[in-house]
């Protein structure tokens, strides 16, 4: 049985309705872009032959944009706490 008609039996059999081999393609670029890979390395691990197939992985991802201001918060709120640190030793 070829992997495609695999997935199929497997997706009729949990009452998935119309999934195809490229959903999961779809799937594993939109976790790339939310992982915070750029086109070019997303290009590179699904095999795109054109970076701008892969650009729509990366862009306007909620999530990771979502994601990314919570790092950058963590990053200010753990610098401030080390010049807070430093600040009350000069003291």
């Amino acid at each position: 049985m070829t992997s495609r008609r695999r997935l199929s039996a497997l997706a009729r059999d949990a009452g998935i309705e119309g999934l195809v081999w490229h959903d999961l393609r779809a799937t594993y670029g939109t976790r790339l872009g939310e992982a915070g890979f750029n086109a070019y390395d997303i290009a590179k691990l699904m095999g795109h032959a054109n970076i701008s197939t892969s650009q729509r992985y990366v862009c306007n991802l909620p999530v990771g944009a979502g994601e990314a201001v919570m790092l950058k918060n963590q990053r200010r709120n753990s610098s401030t706490v080390a010049t807070l640190s430093v600040e009350i030793r000069a003291l």
